[in-house]
């Protein structure tokens, strides 16, 4: 993923999960790939079976890598 020097420090400062001593757990991919994940599984509120479910995150996971679509701070904070 090519993030700008800005939108790394900011993604390690704000959205990167983290132990309790602040150290981050997850890399940017992973961090796209945990919110695709919570975003997919909205989609079996709705009856998607879990090969759906799969398949959206998927989806949502090369958007979000391919920088068409990022979701909003509050939404990667709580996910």
């Amino acid at each position: 993923m090519k993030f700008t020097d800005n939108a790394k420090q900011v993604v390690e400062k704000r959205y990167l999960l983290r132990t309790h001593d602040g150290t981050p757990i997850e890399t940017p991919a992973e961090m796209f790939r945990r919110v695709a994940h919570a975003l997919a599984q909205v989609e079996g509120k709705y009856g998607a079976t879990p090969d759906e479910i799969k398949s959206h995150e998927e989806s949502f996971f090369h958007i979000m890598e391919q920088f068409q679509f990022t979701p909003a701070g509050r939404y990667v904070f709580c996910h």
